[in-house]
């Protein structure tokens, strides 16, 4: 019945990659536009996955966060009520029904099963062939698993019961308020902050282990910090989205505009805490201690500026991760001509300037 394809693609398929054109966008920058050699790199990141069982353990891991980012769009729009004409599905055989959803699995997890593909065929080819069938069982089963949720719910059927019941201890410690957007993305976003840092993680791991400089340069390494810090401007947006939803109250408490920008820069600073213990891994080949303070300042100062620029309107997440490649490019040539820590200065100076004119005027707008 090619109308109930026609369907579920309009109303599941072609809307999950409307609604995430920014994140596919971002992704296909970062995959595909920031690296120079663009088959050494995606080699590189393939045969880490096929010949070391902790780089195919990774692999598995991001490509099963993806899926459960489609699982939980591709739910909540079957629970949509304006959605609710997809439960007619079910009137059909539960084997047709099955097939329909697994070709919207198929679609919506086209991005993964085509670069799973690909590294299966290389496994095969360097004839590892427990890393190819370790790919393909995990891509067939995370297709079929996900397609039998998918049917559970369009049945109104729970697919998952859980009766644990953990103690409480009766311990509610207090948090500061910078701490407050984090544990927004810790307890509603935990999948994009999850996936975000084993990207950013795994760009620094590929950089250490593949670029041995012949002599001391930091900019390599800024550069590769900077994409890595990139990877979390997704983040920065959930967070100005959290504090225009919940936050706002803020706005009257007694802090000065710089005290306010400081609670800002910690928010930054132990969101990128990862990234910046894990950089310890290049000292001293490819980092000194003074340009270690380069490093940080960059993370904090970049994701600032992105905060910031998220100040100057109501923007949507097109219109914020153009300004998001914009400031990579200019940065890009920038750090190339080796500024050293004026650059980071600069990036807070700027930031505190958006912060400090837009804060208290930007509002909103609401539909």
């Amino acid at each position: 019945m090619k109308i109930v394809f026609t369907i579920l693609q309009k109303v599941i398929v072609n809307h999950f990659y409307r609604v995430n054109a920014g994140f596919f966008l971002f992704m296909f920058f970062v995959l595909f536009g920031m690296p120079v050699n663009l088959a050494q790199f995606h080699l590189a990141i393939i045969t880490i996955i096929v010949q070391n069982p902790f780089g195919l353990a990774g692999g598995m891991l991001v490509w099963l966060l993806y899926n459960v980012k489609c699982m939980d769009y591709a739910i909540k729009q079957m629970r949509n009520p304006q959605q609710q004409f997809l439960f007619c599905i079910t009137n059909l055989p539960a084997s047709a029904c099955f097939g329909y959803l697994v070709y919207v699995q198929v679609l919506v997890y086209m991005p993964v099963l085509a670069y799973s593909l690909v590294a299966a065929v290389i496994a095969v080819n360097g004839h590892y062939y427990g890393s190819a069938a370790g790919i393909v069982f995990f891509t067939v089963a995370s297709i079929t698993l996900t397609a039998a949720v998918y049917l559970r719910v369009l049945q109104r059927k729970p697919f998952i019961q859980s009766g644990i019941v953990f103690p409480k201890t009766g311990i509610r410690p207090g948090k500061p308020l910078f701490t407050l957007p984090l544990y927004y993305l810790l307890y509603n976003r935990r999948q994009m902050l999850v996936a975000t840092k084993i990207f950013s993680l795994l760009v620094l791991y590929i950089f250490f282990k593949l670029y041995e400089p012949d002599q001391y340069d930091i900019r390599p390494l800024l550069l590769c910090f900077m994409l890595a810090t990139a990877a979390n401007s997704s983040i920065v947006f959930q967070i100005k989205v959290f504090e225009d939803s919940f936050t706002g109250f803020a706005k009257n408490f007694p802090f000065s505009l710089l005290t306010r920008f400081g609670i800002l820069l910690y928010t930054y600073l132990f969101l990128m805490l990862p990234e910046l213990v894990f950089v310890c891994k290049g000292w001293p080949l490819h980092v000194h201690l003074f340009d270690y303070l380069q490093l940080l300042l960059l993370g904090v100062g970049l994701l600032s500026l992105f905060h910031g620029a998220l100040y100057t309107d109501d923007m949507d997440t097109e219109a914020y991760f153009k300004i998001v490649f914009a400031v990579l490019a200019i940065l890009f040539f920038v750090i190339l001509y080796n500024p050293g820590i004026l650059l980071e200065c600069v990036l807070l100076a700027v930031s505190f300037g958006l912060f400090a004119s837009y804060y208290y005027d930007f509002e909103k707008k609401y539909d």
